[in-house]
C-alpha cells in the first residue's frame, strides 16, 4: 500500500481558490507520443497516469500533468541530456479523454457525468438522478479534487439550495468526485480515512494529518 498519509481538508473558500489548470495544459488521461529523432528505439506512446506522471525509458517517472507541450519537451531534454548524445525530442498530444466528474453515494444513479461546459456540484447530483430522499444527507456533500499531485476534499451544504434559498454554487472541475453520504460529516479528515480508498481503490496518495470541525465555527488544520 505504500506510505499512507491524510488528505488535506479544505474550507469551501480554499477549494474555490485553487488555481484552475490552463486549458492547454496536459491532464490525467491524456495520451502523449514521445519521438526521439536520433534514438527511435525510445519512441513510445504513454497515457498520463492518475499520479500525473508518465514512465519513460532510461529516466523513469516524469511529471506531465499541468505541463504544456513545450515545457514538457524542455524538461525531457534536460533529463536526457546526460544520457543521450543527441537528445532531440518531440512531444505530441494524441488524444484527450472526455472530461467527466463522478457522483457516488446516496443518489439515484451514481456514476460518471460527462462535462459539457460548466457544471456545479448540485447540477451533477441532479444529472445523477438527484438525492435519495430517504437516506441522503444533502447538508454534508463531500467534494474531492485532484490538485498538485494529491487529492483534497471539502464538505458543502446543499440543503439550503434544495429549499430554494440563494447560495453560492461550487463549480466542479474535471475528475472531481462528488459523494453524498448517509449522515452528517463533522470531521472530514476522519471520514476520508475510513472511506477514501473505497472511492479510489487504485490510488496511492501522500497527504497530511488535519482535524477540521466542519459544521462548527472552527476549521483548523494541524500537521
Amino acid at each position: 500500500t505504500g506510505c499512507l498519509h491524510h488528505n488535506p481538508v479544505l474550507t469551501r473558500n480554499e477549494m474555490d481558490a485553487l488555481p484552475t489548470p490552463s486549458p492547454t495544459a496536459f491532464a490525467i488521461g491524456d495520451v502523449l507520443e514521445f519521438k526521439f529523432f536520433y534514438h527511435p528505439e525510445l519512441n513510445e506512446v504513454q497515457t498520463i497516469r492518475r499520479n500525473g506522471t508518465v514512465d519513460l525509458q532510461l529516466v523513469g517517472e516524469v511529471t506531465a500533468e499541468g505541463e504544456s507541450t513545450e515545457s514538457l519537451r524542455l524538461a525531457l531534454l534536460e533529463r536526457y541530456s546526460g544520457i543521450l548524445k543527441n537528445a532531440d525530442i518531440a512531444v505530441i498530444a494524441r488524444s484527450r479523454p472526455i472530461e467527466r466528474v463522478y457522483v457516488s453515494g446516496e443518489v439515484v444513479a451514481p456514476g460518471p457525468i460527462d462535462m459539457q461546459g460548466r457544471i456545479t456540484a448540485l447540477q451533477a447530483i441532479m444529472y445523477a438522478g438527484g438525492f435519495n430522499t430517504t437516506t441522503a444527507a444533502p447538508d454534508s456533500v463531500v467534494v474531492i479534487r485532484h490538485h498538485d499531485g494529491k487529492r483534497v476534499g471539502t464538505v458543502i451544504n446543499l440543503a439550503a439550495a434544495l429549499r430554494g434559498e440563494e447560495t453560492s454554487p461550487l463549480e466542479l472541475r474535471p475528475e472531481d468526485i462528488v459523494y453524498v453520504p448517509t449522515s452528517q460529516i463533522r470531521h472530514l479528515n476522519t471520514w476520508l480515512d475510513q472511506h477514501f480508498y473505497d472511492l479510489l481503490p487504485d490510488m496511492s496518495m501522500s497527504y497530511t494529518y488535519s482535524d477540521s470541525y466542519i459544521h462548527g465555527k472552527t476549521n483548523t488544520t494541524q500537521p
